[in-house]
């Protein structure tokens, strides 16, 4: 009686060992059903032909046996059952392809075809290959990309690829680096196997199991495990316009907005098998939190925000046109001056009205409410961003801004030491030149022109009149200490000479 139960039970266990082995939806459960269909199918044929022509043994016996496994596997009343069960095969075979194409909305049962034989039996697995951000052009048919594995994958150096499993669980599969030359041509090889002809696919069923694990640059994925996205490791540059309106309700466009950004690398180094190092854990959360529109234009949407909240908490000058006292003194406006910066007596002009450059904005994005931590947060790194271009409105700019803007050109021309020396020199000239025309001006005015006899006493007013000038000129030259100058040499020479004129020509002491 225990003798019994024990048996039992070990039958029991052997059965159901043996199903599971056969039942698995792994490699080995695959490669289990494809010998055990070809050794079961081959027992059966053997069995048919034995019991419907036996074995009889004659004088020529070693011709018999040779003739024999032919005349009684290939005879007529044995071979139409091999025929009904290989029709039967193939029509279930059919049947369930047919299934699937209906239940994954393939447009092609072919595909399906392709999956069973993989999936069940083993057959010779597809390579699919990751570059460029996506499935290669000619591996987007594969029942690798459509369906699921089981099959192959190679992904290039610049991708990252997140599977997903029959529970749900993710992996992610980085770039594949061969090791050798010869794993990528046998691998390239499997691409082959499910489009033959019905012959070729039929010999490579029953010849090849395909797993590939020869093929050194190349993952496996199991069965069902399917594709969920590729993400592309490479810096990425992409172009914006953002449309505001400023706080003093003039519209702003910024054309031409340019940032760069990269899934997050979190400071690890580049090598030659892994140029474009990534933070895993962050690229799945990435991927997970933006199931419907791409990083692209999440970052996209932020950069805009950001910008349009810059532009309306400001006025238009403020990052427009750098309006300081000078432009102000000189335009004549007719805008409050504040006490605290207005102009003093000694020249200081105060502190011009806030202004934001162009890399002090930029800064906005590294600083301002987080930005950063917030890319960061979608799995991405922020690497450079550039303003663009300001564009305005034709007729809306005020005139005040258009002068400023023009005044603060050559303001920035005029700050070269070049330049400023030239302004002074010519400045000094037209003041001379100004003195010297106001002084016969400023005479004639005291004098009576009409009376000839005072002709000589208004001659010698005119001269003193240009000495008491040359005069102020070498006081100023004195208290600068620029005695010695050529201007002041010159000046005191003109000064002796009209001295020298009035005592000695007009009498005059």
């Amino acid at each position: 009686m225990i003798a019994r139960r024990f048996l039992h039970s070990l039958l029991d266990t052997l059965i159901s060992q043996l199903a599971n082995r056969f039942l698995a939806t792994n490699q080995k459960g695959a490669a289990t059903r494809r010998w055990g269909l070809i050794l079961i199918g081959g027992i059966a044929w053997a069995v048919l032909g034995a019991a419907a022509h036996p074995f009889t043994l004659n004088h020529d016996w070693l011709r018999a046996s040779i003739e024999y496994p032919f005349r009684a596997l290939f005879a007529a009343d044995v071979f139409k059952h091999i025929l009904i069960g290989a029709f039967a095969f193939w029509l279930a075979y059919r049947q369930a392809a047919k299934y699937l194409q209906d239940i994954f909305e393939l447009k092609d049962l072919r595909v399906a075809e392709r999956f069973i034989r993989q999936a069940a039996f083993a057959s010779q697995y597809d390579v699919i290959e990751i570059k460029d951000g996506d499935v290669a052009e000619k591996d987007r048919q594969s029942p690798v990309a459509l369906i699921g594995g089981p099959g192959l994958i190679r992904v290039y150096l610049e991708n990252a690829a997140l599977f997903e499993k029959v529970d749900g669980r993710a992996r992610m599969i980085g770039p594949t680096t061969p090791r050798s030359g010869t794993g990528a041509a046998q691998a390239d090889s499997t691409l082959a196997s499910g489009r033959r002809g019905p012959w070729r696919r039929l010999v490579t069923f029953f010849t090849k199991s395909g797993t590939g694990q020869d093929a050194e640059d190349v993952e496996q994925l199991e069965i069902f495990e399917r594709l969920r996205r590729v993400v592309d490791l490479r810096d990425h540059v992409e172009t914006s316009k953002v449309q505001g309106r400023t706080r003093d309700g003039i519209p702003v466009l910024a054309e031409d907005l340019r940032f760069i950004f990269s899934v997050r690398r979190d400071d690890q180094s580049a090598s030659l098998k892994t140029p474009y190092p990534f933070n895993r854990d962050a690229v799945k959360k990435m991927i997970y939190r933006l199931p419907r529109e791409s990083v692209t234009n999440s970052l996209k949407t932020m950069v805009a925000r950001e910008m349009s909240g810059f532009i309306s908490r400001h006025p238009l000058g403020e990052f427009l046109a750098a309006i300081g006292w000078p432009e102000v003194l000189k335009q004549g406006w007719s805008d409050p001056v504040p006490e605290e910066s207005a102009p003093t007596e000694g020249g200081n002009l105060g502190a011009p009205p806030p202004f934001k450059p162009r890399p002090e904005i930029s800064d906005l994005f590294y600083d301002y409410n987080d930005f950063i931590a917030r890319v960061r947060e979608r799995g991405a790194d922020l690497r450079w961003i550039g303003i663009g271009t300001w564009v305005l409105p034709d007729g809306i700019i005020p005139e005040r801004h258009v002068q400023a803007w023009r005044i603060t050109q050559e303001n920035l021309v005029r700050g070269s030491r070049t330049t400023i020396n030239a302004l002074i020199k010519e400045s000094q000239q037209r003041s001379s030149q100004a003195v010297l025309r106001q002084i016969p001006l400023q005479t004639a005015r005291q004098l009576d022109l009409n009376n000839e006899a005072a002709r000589w006493q208004n001659m010698i007013a005119l001269i003193h009149s240009y000495r008491a000038a040359v005069r102020a000129a070498m006081d100023i030259f004195s208290k600068k200490n620029q005695n010695d100058s050529p201007e002041g040499r010159d000046l005191e020479l003109v000064y002796n000479y009209l001295s020298h004129l009035v005592g000695r020509f007009l009498g005059d002491e």
